[in-house]
């Protein structure tokens, strides 16, 4: 079982989660 595929997909869901939380924590606190 190929554990590399499961570390990109886990990695990209991560970065995904990171820049919607930057977006939203900018949105949110700009004044």
């Amino acid at each position: 079982m190929p554990w590399n595929d499961s570390s990109v997909s886990l990695i990209e869901i991560v970065t995904a989660n990171g820049f919607v939380y930057i977006e939203t924590y900018t949105q949110t606190h700009t004044p």
